[in-house]
Parts: structure tokens; sequence; C-alpha cells
């Protein structure tokens, strides 16, 4: 009877390492899963966050481009202004720009 539950024991623990080593291996897989996700989702968040750069860059672009035809409209309705030349008109708007 000693010996059968010896060999009873020796077997149970035999699965138990078994388990053992498949819990480890399946852990190792979920950790270098979990790795390769947070560097796609890194990725991802370093691509967005370009996205968002480059918009921004063309917003600021775009509020300049407005900014100076406004300008430039306010300067050319004056008739002071038709008299002036090119260059003069182009310092007087950039200096209103540069105000604003």
């Amino acid at each position: 009877p000693r010996k059968v539950q010896a060999v009873d024991r020796v077997a149970q623990l035999e699965e138990q390492v078994d388990s053992l080593e498949e819990f480890r291996a399946r852990k190792a897989q979920l950790e270098e899963e979990l790795i390769r996700t947070r560097r796609a989702h890194e990725r991802e968040r370093e691509r967005e966050m370009e996205r968002v750069r480059k918009l921004r860059e063309q917003v600021t672009g775009e509020k300049i481009i407005s900014s100076l035809q406004e300008a430039w409209s306010k300067y050319k309705e004056r008739d002071k202004l038709a008299e002036l030349s090119d260059d003069e008109k182009i310092r007087r708007v950039l200096l209103l720009v540069k105000d604003e």
C-alpha cells in the first residue's frame, strides 16, 4: 500500500510539474503578447500625435494667411495706399500682422 501511495503521489507531482510548466509557458507567451500590444499602442499614439501636430501647423498657417489677407484688404481700401509703392504696402501689412 505504501508503495502504491508513493507511486500515486509521484504521478500527482509529475502532473503538477507539467501543469506548472504549461502555466509558465502560457505566462511567458502572454507577457510577450502584452509587450507587442503596448508597442503597437505606442506607435499608434505617436502616429496620432504627428497627425495632430501637422493639423496644428496647417491651422496656424491658415490663420496667418487669413490675417495677411485681412490686413491687405484693410490697407487696399484706403486711398492713401494706392499711392504707395508695393514695398511700402507690404511693409505696412507686415507691421499690422506683427501687431496682431
